[in-house]
């Protein structure tokens, strides 16, 4: 029998011709596409960096539309809402980019922060913990996912979460300052101070470190540590809304001596705080000396009324 040659016809030549040279324009349509989608972010990320957030946004919807997943124009169009205020637009836009790109950390971290400052706490709890799936150890997911705990209550979590933080940093501000808020939270006042001794020794400037942690003595009754903080801080740039927080517990308690004394510091820095003034009135009031009282309202009231 004779073998028959397999030879292409004519036909199938021409088709076998015209795919691969559709296919080859195809490529270079694509390769086109995908140059004018870099020169038009190009284009706009220079814009953006210049402060022409307009001009640059326009430039990101037109790149938007010349590729299929276009992360960078996504990222960017999120990054011009933020600095819009346009929270929700900014999602969007953070949206598509995990979407595009699920990988892209600093996108969600961006995506997170949004969802938080915008209340949407679900969503950026999901985010915060996408994050942490990638990289357990990431230290402003885990401060940022502790805080959205607390801010929501859940002290268990936010406790859990923030240790685990605060370990890597020990000392550090403001992370242990908001540690120590979801331990009083949750009642654990021992381990509160230890967090707040460390963080004030490394922090001596922190005022409201130093204000918590007078303040946990203040609640215990230990007026003698309380003092010593007080003492210990004299001088500092964050003495004088310190002096004040401390009078306010003072008098709570009722050393009302102890309460003018600082009050009395205190006006050293604000001589026109009308609260300083309103707390004396109380103060002179509840000992009876009538005459004390009426001077402090009198300056109270000469700060509140309208300079003619």
């Amino acid at each position: 029998m004779k073998k028959r040659r397999i030879i292409p016809s004519t036909a199938e030549n021409v088709l076998t011709g015209l795919f691969i040279s559709l296919m080859i324009i195809g490529l270079c349509t694509c390769h086109q596409t995908g140059e004018k989608y870099s020169t038009v972010v190009e284009s706009g990320i220079n814009l953006y960096n210049a402060g022409n957030v307009n001009d640059a946004e326009k430039e990101f919807l037109r790149a938007v539309k010349l590729k299929e997943k276009p992360v960078l124009a996504h990222y960017f169009l999120a990054l011009a809402s933020v600095d819009r205020g346009n929270f929700k637009a900014a999602e969007r836009h953070f949206h598509k980019v995990v979407e595009f790109r699920p990988d892209f950390q600093w996108a969600r971290m961006w995506y997170g922060m949004i969802s938080f400052l915008a209340a949407d706490f679900d969503n950026s709890e999901r985010q915060f913990s996408e994050v942490l799936k990638r990289d357990s150890d990431r230290y402003d997911a885990l401060t940022m996912l502790g805080m959205k705990h607390s801010m929501c209550f859940e002290l268990k979590k936010a406790v859990a979460i923030q240790e685990r933080a605060y370990a890597m940093t020990p000392g550090a501000v403001p992370l242990g300052h908001r540690l120590a808020l979801s331990y009083i939270h949750s009642g654990m006042f021992d381990k509160a101070a230890k967090v707040l001794e460390e963080t004030v020794e490394a922090n001596p400037e922190a005022f409201y470190v130093f204000s918590l942690y007078a303040r946990i003595h203040l609640t215990k009754g230990d007026t003698v540590r309380a003092e010593k903080i007080f003492t210990e801080t004299k001088g500092k740039n964050n003495v004088p809304r310190m002096l004040m927080e401390t009078a306010y517990l003072y008098f709570l308690r009722g050393q009302n001596e102890k309460a003018l004394e600082a009050l009395d510091e205190a006006a050293k820095y604000f001589p026109e705080r009308v609260d300083i003034f309103r707390l004396k009135n109380r103060i002179y009031a509840e000992m009876g000396d009538d005459e004390r009282a009426g001077e402090e309202f009198e300056k109270m009231r000469n700060l509140l009324s309208p300079v003619p």
